[in-house]
């Protein structure tokens, strides 16, 4: 499941961006790993157990390096320049969830439901 299936409804009560949903701080360069953290909010909301944490860690990383490639892909030095400091975000990003994310999980042992709006269609975003 992916962010974009989400309704406007569950969109709100899931997902905050990067940061902890308990507090206004936002990490460095919040706005430009917007979408990778809005699917990692959705992992943590689903939650489950150790393994899928970790897997949902791991699938954070890979999209914000993706996101990054994908900015940053023409040659030269800027921009070469430019993918280095962001992946040393994508990493401190990673690491930060590895080491607190665990207070933000959803354990059980099944995954958690999405909140349904009874007068809401399915709407892609």
């Amino acid at each position: 499941m992916n962010v974009s299936d989400l309704t406007p409804y569950q969109y709100d009560k899931i997902c905050n961006g990067c940061g902890s949903s308990k507090t206004w701080i936002r990490p460095p360069k919040a706005r430009f790993f917007r979408k990778p953290c809005d699917n990692h909010d959705l992992g943590y909301y689903l939650g489950y157990n150790e393994t899928h944490r970790k897997e949902d860690d791991t699938k954070l990383k890979q999209e914000m390096f993706c996101l990054v490639n994908y900015k940053f892909h023409k040659k030269g030095i800027k921009n070469w320049l430019n993918r280095r400091r962001y992946y040393t975000w994508c990493r401190l990003y990673y690491h930060g969830v590895r080491w607190q994310g665990y207070k933000h999980f959803y354990y059980s042992d099944k995954p958690q439901k999405l909140p349904h709006f009874p007068h809401e269609q399915n709407v892609k975003r």
